[in-house]
């Protein structure tokens, strides 16, 4: 079925997404995590590599649907 392909490649790019920024938006809570929130450069570094790794699932997924049509 065509719409497997589909839902497949949203799939890929929604999965990263919601499961990094839910992650680095739950350790930055003090009430959740305590005296284990993130400083200031580490949250610098882990929104950066989020970014990069959301932006790479991106590309792949432009590639993908580019070279598949």
């Amino acid at each position: 079925m065509a719409w497997e392909g589909r839902a497949r490649r949203a799939f890929t790019v929604y999965v990263p997404l919601a499961c990094l920024v839910f992650i680095l938006l739950l350790i930055n809570r003090p009430e959740v995590m305590g005296r284990h929130v993130n400083g200031r450069i580490y949250n610098a570094v882990s929104w950066f590599t989020a970014a990069g790794i959301v932006a790479l699932t991106a590309l792949l997924l432009f590639h993908t649907l580019r070279t598949a049509g």
